[in-house]
């Protein structure tokens, strides 16, 4: 099978090219990937691009673009309208997703479901991250099942889908930030498409500030009740 990798980076001049050349290392060994691209969309006012750019000289399989505006739907978007190929794997350049979800997430696509979510918050995951986000996590997926019955423990994992089933609902994505995620899985849902988690490790360490996680709760929030307006 062959392999559509996005990676979205923002200011990431000081892990972008270790991580990369990783995370390459990582796919280019994988016995079930035939063939592969990874789609790095950037919007950087550091050396990120100019770094990333100089990786894809020496290596074609790295591809960087430029997002047209911020945020992580724009972002994510933009890397999968570019993917050549049928299976779509969203990953973080931080790595704090035990890299072995690319793998477990591409073969769950292939022989299980069309929606492959990595989970924290399942049966055989773990996840060591900040208090503050453990709890705006945990109050929003109760909200997200509450109004959407998604069933669905970890809306915010990483993500893997079929360019296909994306072209089904494209037209109707609208947000340019993290809620983007929360709507493919809703318009997955309403194509009955098969959704499935995957237990995943996670050491998220990254020292937020509690204004900075409250107003990212707050329009994320915001988010979930305009489209539950707009679908009645």
């Amino acid at each position: 099978m062959d392999l559509s990798l996005i990676i979205l980076t923002r200011n990431e001049e000081n892990i972008v090219e270790n991580n990369l050349k990783k995370i390459n290392d990582f796919i280019k060994n994988l016995d079930n990937v035939k063939d592969y691209e990874i789609i790095v969309s950037d919007y950087s006012i550091d050396s990120t691009f100019s770094l990333t750019q100089s990786l894809s000289k020496d290596n074609s399989k790295i591809l960087p673009v430029k997002a047209p505006r911020p945020g992580i739907g724009c972002g994510l978007i933009t890397g999968i309208n570019l993917a050549k190929y049928e299976y779509i794997v969203f990953y973080p350049i931080d790595m704090a997703w035990d890299i072995k979800i690319i793998k477990e997430s591409i073969l769950e696509l292939k022989e299980n479901c069309d929606v492959a979510l990595g989970s924290r918050d399942i049966k055989n995951a773990s996840s060591k991250r900040p208090l503050k986000r453990k709890i705006f996590s945990k109050g929003y997926n109760i909200l997200i099942n509450f109004l959407f019955k998604l069933k669905i423990k970890d809306t915010q994992g990483t993500l893997g889908i079929k360019k296909s089933d994306y072209e089904k609902y494209k037209n109707k994505l609208k947000s340019d930030g993290a809620f983007l995620q929360t709507e493919i899985l809703i318009f997955s849902k309403m194509n009955n498409l098969r959704i499935k988690e995957i237990p995943s490790i996670v050491i998220d360490t990254r020292k937020d500030s509690s204004v900075k996680v409250f107003s990212f709760a707050i329009e994320m929030f915001r988010n979930a009740l305009t489209m539950k307006q707009e679908l009645r």
